[in-house]
């Protein structure tokens, strides 16, 4: 009988060992799947702000281009009235004013110079002189 109620207690302690190693080996298996969701969140991180830096500079790339454009009309219409203004108190009838093109070299950006044509040899030596005074 005492070797029957010795095995019983190691029977139960072999029990209680298993049961104890697979809750050990299932909090294991828990927190190994939590650290691979947390390293899954941190790549969509990294993802996601890559995809929003590559927006924001997009964004900003056109809005520049946007202004940069907006600014060099703007420019060229300045020169344009300024010439205009300059041949007006030349004494360069309206008509000879509107007919004259102007020809602004375009590259990249604005050149520091505006060609104008006036059709006519003399109204350029008009407003040449108009323009030294």
């Amino acid at each position: 009988r005492s070797q029957e109620k010795q095995k019983e207690p190691k029977e139960e302690d072999a029990k209680d060992l298993r049961a104890d190693m697979e809750d050990v080996a299932s909090h294991d298996n828990q927190i190994h799947d939590i650290l691979d969701d947390i390293r899954d969140l941190k790549d969509q991180m990294k993802s996601s702000q890559s995809q929003l830096v590559f927006l924001l500079y997009n964004e900003a790339d056109r809005q520049r281009t946007a202004v940069a454009g907006k600014v060099m009309h703007l420019l060229m219409e300045h020169r344009e009235s300024l010439i205009n203004a300059i041949a007006a108190e030349a004494g360069i009838s309206e008509k000879e004013i509107t007919r004259s093109k102007f020809e602004h070299r375009r590259g990249k950006q604005l050149p520091p110079f505006t060609m104008v044509d006036l059709g006519d040899h003399a109204l350029k030596q008009q407003l040449l002189e108009a323009i030294n005074q």
